[in-house]
């Protein structure tokens, strides 16, 4: 019995670290936490808010637990054997679970999770920032490289048609050597 038990903690603790729970509950916190202010006083809104959290976790657990046959009282005894584990699960697996339940803890991953997307949000403002910084010290080191490789197709070009009409000049001097030759030849006959 004891094994089954661990097969079940195992199970539950599996499911609140998979992207079946992590998902919702991570997106549910994402779209309301920008709300949620670093103060003592609570606003009325967080409490709708919360009441919201209430109904999904009970929603998504519920589907669990009835795809493993467990009911809410036998998940609250594996959840406080899955807390006896300690170090092997990370504390986070529980709080998402417990914030339902307590508004203190749900406020505090409220807080938490806005705080880490304003940090996220400024690290990424600021990337944008020093890649347009990097874009436009580029742009004039690729316009003075277009002008230098144009200069130099024109030189090539140029050198070019001044060395087909110095060839066609020669051409036509040795032509005319050569025909002045012939003429002289014939006159000497």
């Amino acid at each position: 019995q004891e094994m089954a038990e661990d097969w079940v903690v195992e199970s539950v603790v599996g499911f609140l670290l998979s992207p079946l729970w992590t998902t919702p509950v991570m997106n549910f916190y994402e779209d309301n936490c920008v709300v949620f202010e670093d103060k003592e006083e609570n606003k009325l809104e967080y409490t709708l808010i919360h009441k919201q959290y209430q109904d999904l976790v009970e929603r998504t657990l519920e589907d669990f637990l009835g795809s493993i046959g467990l009911d809410a009282s036998q998940f609250v005894a594996v959840m406080e054997e899955a807390e006896s584990f300690g170090d092997r699960f990370p504390p986070v697996v529980f709080a998402t679970v417990l914030a339902a339940d307590d508004f203190l803890i749900f406020k505090n991953l409220m807080i938490d999770t806005n705080m880490m997307l304003q940090r996220e949000s400024h690290a990424f403002m600021q990337a944008l920032y020093q890649q347009n910084q990097q874009q436009q010290q580029q742009q004039p080191q690729q316009q003075q490289q277009q002008e230098i490789y144009d200069n130099m197709r024109l030189r090539s070009a140029s050198m070019s048609a001044h060395s087909s009409r110095q060839s066609s000049t020669r051409a036509n001097r040795q032509g005319s050597a050569t025909h002045l030759s012939l003429q002289q030849q014939q006159q000497q006959q």
